[in-house]
């Protein structure tokens, strides 16, 4: 594999339009992690992480004729808790593509999810959010990576209760933060709601009598 990194675009003023500005990106695979999620956009989604595969980073070393070797940086994540997402985890919407992974036209140093979009001439980057909702629903929703926790969503809704509440009494004096308090009581009740309906997966450790016998009086 090639080193892109140091890839810079030369171009004239009338082609400058036509090639996303964006900086360079190496390629990477997805993970997700049983204790990273969030509430966005009213539903509780995984935050996913990235394994970038570059030589000399996270274990990932340079194999012969630029190929990759990846097999310690996985047992590296894994023994962390972490989930690798093959490249070509992808709903059915979007099996076509083969690959979660995109580079933009013209720059061969970018690598992107799909979802993200860039654009000619600038450097900015943008996600389509629907796209990526699907992605990170359908993860779930498919039993691709499980269900978070009980005891993560609870952590989550009381550090959303929190929230709220101290926003609530900043908002007493600056009234900006009405908003913010209202967001995060909001997060709050989408995690209740979801706490509610898996409450009968709750099932208590097992435990072991104790025993003092022979113990001083």
């Amino acid at each position: 594999m090639s080193d892109n990194s140091a890839w810079t675009p030369s171009l004239d003023g009338g082609e400058r339009a036509e090639v996303s500005l964006a900086e360079a990106r190496a390629p990477f695979l997805l993970m997700a992690h049983p204790r990273r999620w969030e509430v966005v956009r009213g539903k509780v989604r995984p935050m996913l992480g990235r394994m970038f595969l570059v030589p000399g980073v996270s274990n990932v070393a340079a194999g012969p004729n630029g190929s990759l070797r990846i097999g310690m940086a996985k047992i590296h994540y894994e023994g962390r808790g972490w989930q690798i997402l093959p490249a070509a985890t992808l709903p059915p919407s979007q099996r076509h593509r083969g690959s979660y992974l995109s580079r933009p036209a013209g720059r061969p140093d970018v690598t992107l999810a799909y979802w993200e979009q860039c654009f000619p001439g600038s450097a900015a980057l943008r996600a389509d959010e629907a796209l990526k909702d699907e992605f990170l629903d359908w993860l779930m929703d498919s039993g691709t990576i499980p269900a978070p926790p009980l005891y993560v969503l609870e952590r989550l809704r009381d550090e959303a209760r929190q929230e709220a509440a101290t926003l609530a009494d900043r908002a007493q004096t600056v009234p900006s933060a009405k908003p913010q308090a209202k967001a995060a009581a909001e997060r709050a009740k989408v995690l209740d709601a979801m706490i509610s309906e898996r409450e009968g997966e709750r099932v208590p450790s097992e435990s072991v009598p104790v025993s003092f016998e022979g113990a001083d009086e």
